[in-house]
């Protein structure tokens, strides 16, 4: 048996400051790490988010512009390492 976990609670009560010091948030919250994309995951049954339709856009643009007998041998995990930081850009938005 193995068991996949879908998200965290983390409970956000300080923030540190560029000094290093610790500072009391003025509202505690709870972040639970639920993002669109495990949800989408969980939703459409992947094992990774990165096998949701919601990444397929960025997988076929990185393809048109790479090299295509790379993609060929190496699938789609290669193309992961330049997904990522893509999603991250947008992920504060």
């Amino acid at each position: 048996m193995y068991m996949l976990t879908h998200f965290v609670i983390l409970h956000l009560y300080f923030t540190r400051s560029a000094d290093g010091s610790l500072k009391e948030l003025p509202c505690r919250h709870v972040d639970t790490g639920m993002g669109l994309e495990r949800l989408v995951a969980i939703l459409q049954g992947k094992q990774s988010n990165y096998d949701t339709d919601l990444f397929e856009p960025l997988f076929k643009a990185i393809h048109k512009v790479s090299i295509p007998c790379y993609y060929i041998f190496r699938p789609r995990k290669a193309f992961r390492s330049v997904v990522s930081p893509i999603v991250s850009c947008f992920a504060g938005c």
